[in-house]
């Protein structure tokens, strides 16, 4: 948990696309990280700054020593809800609800290099078909 929390702790600028009724939109988010609740969470907030679609979200992650998998929920502007969890930390699979109602989703976060980050976001109302939620290069 430290060793992730002190790759991710900060704030980052990412631009790429968030997706919505519309199609893509060319997008610009604020991603911040830091640990909370005695240093047992890892908060994360990501914020559209621009774009057509305003999205924002909280999450908390941790890890579970035990089972040594990462377990993360997260809230959004948009009254959604999901849990996922993720056995290497890049990888997040889980379940979402929300105005589309429940759907399956995976995310994906890498640590690319010290000072750059990559973001996807994809969700599928079936379970075999995907769709980007969204799409971003990060730098601190």
């Amino acid at each position: 948990m430290a060793d992730v929390a002190r790759e991710l702790t900060g704030t980052w600028t990412c631009n790429g696309s968030i997706h919505g009724p519309g199609g893509a939109s060319p997008s610009k988010v604020r991603f911040e990280a830091r640990l909370e609740l005695d240093k047992a969470w890892l908060r994360t907030d990501f914020v559209a700054v621009s774009g057509a679609y305003p999205y924002k979200f909280t999450s908390y992650r941790t890890f579970d020593s035990k089972s040594r998998t990462w377990r993360n929920v997260t809230l959004d502007n948009m009254g959604g809800e999901a849990t996922s969890s993720s056995t290497d930390g890049i990888t997040w699979v889980g379940e979402s609800t929300g105005p589309m109602g429940r759907m399956k989703i995976q995310d994906t976060e890498h640590l690319v290099s010290p000072g750059k980050l990559t973001l996807r976001g994809q969700y599928s109302m079936d379970g075999m078909s995907w769709s980007t939620g969204y799409d971003l290069t990060c730098e601190k």
